[in-house]
């Protein structure tokens, strides 16, 4: 197999990282340091199982980044729904932890604040469940672990047992087999 260049040769990228799911879609995250300032760009790549990686030039700046501290992350799940996330922990500019998710339907959404404090929390640890689910975890700068959970499958309510007819104002009971989570 031949090597393919995914990032722009005329940036310095750094800190790749991968991801695949088992339908063989596949996404490539990595920064791209600050040719001036502080502000590094978070870039991605995407293939679907039925395709290839697009050209260079095609890759996706999915957030600018005011003193990126090290390389993103990113985990998928069995469903595709990928996470990427990153430490914005350094200097004037910190916000703690972001992140963003990404799916073939929709692409990638926004990037949000995963950290409660804007402070220089160390970077996120990720992982997915089969269901999509991603749970990220970091030490804050307090010394505490904090955590985020993206709860990308709803509940699972197997086996419901509902009765038929109620009185209004009374107490009704049901059940639930196994409920489920994240």
């Amino acid at each position: 197999t031949v090597s393919t260049d995914l990032s722009d040769a005329s940036e310095n990228s750094t800190g790749p990282v991968v991801g695949n799911d088992p339908a063989g879609d596949a996404i490539v995250a990595w920064a791209v340091p600050p040719v001036s300032g502080n502000t590094s760009k978070v870039r991605a790549s995407v293939s679907l199982a039925s395709g290839s990686f697009p050209l260079p030039t095609q890759a996706a700046d999915i957030a600018n980044v005011v003193d990126l501290d090290g390389s993103p992350s990113i985990v998928i799940g069995a469903t595709g729904q990928a996470i990427v996330t990153w430490n914005n922990g350094t200097g004037g500019g910190a916000t703690g932890n972001q992140g963003l998710s990404w799916t073939s339907a929709s692409g990638f959404t926004a990037p949000k604040t995963l950290s409660k404090e804007n402070d220089e929390d160390a970077a996120p640890i990720d992982t997915a469940d089969a269901f999509g689910d991603d749970v990220a975890a970091w030490l804050s700068i307090s010394g505490n672990v904090e955590l985020t959970v993206y709860d990308a499958a709803p509940p699972s309510l197997s086996a419901p047992v509902i009765p038929g007819g109620a009185v209004a104002g009374s107490l009704v009971s049901f059940s639930v087999a196994s409920p489920f989570d994240i």
